[in-house]
């Protein structure tokens, strides 16, 4: 089992992105395809002290996400990467849940991803908290 992180982000701005369009249908099931994007930005408080001081976490809506194999359980939401100051995430969630999370973005105060611990500047997004409020020290 690998080790796993609390990176706890206090949000300091955000930014939407949506794309509709029709679809590919060499590529993509039905007759549309809807994409949108939440890409927060951030501090990095937890850990602390920590080597890359700042985030940019992009949450994407997913229609449907991808069911794990019979017997097998999923294994990551996204991922995390680590280049020079900045800590990358990339998260999946259902649709309807970044439709709420876009209603709410200019109070958005903190988010928590749990992850495996960075190794080789790279890690596995096991879950996302996002939140309304944030009180460093319960953090």
């Amino acid at each position: 089992m690998e080790p796993i992180t609390q990176y706890v982000v206090a949000v300091t701005g955000w930014e939407l992105s949506w794309l509709f369009s029709i679809a590919d249908p060499k590529r993509e099931p039905g007759p549309y395809r809807e994409h949108s994007s939440l890409t927060v930005r951030g501090a990095v408080h937890r850990p602390a002290p920590f080597r890359y001081p700042h985030a940019e976490i992009i949450v994407s809506g997913r229609v449907r996400l991808p069911e794990p194999g019979h017997g097998e359980h999923a294994q990551s939401l996204g991922s995390l990467d680590a280049r020079e100051d900045t800590l990358h995430a990339y998260v999946t969630v259902p649709m309807d849940r970044l439709t709420l999370l876009a209603a709410v973005a200019d109070r958005l105060r903190l988010v928590c991803l749990t992850a495996t611990t960075l190794f080789r500047r790279h890690g596995q997004v096991h879950g996302i908290h996002v939140d309304t409020a944030f009180m460093p020290d319960d953090w």
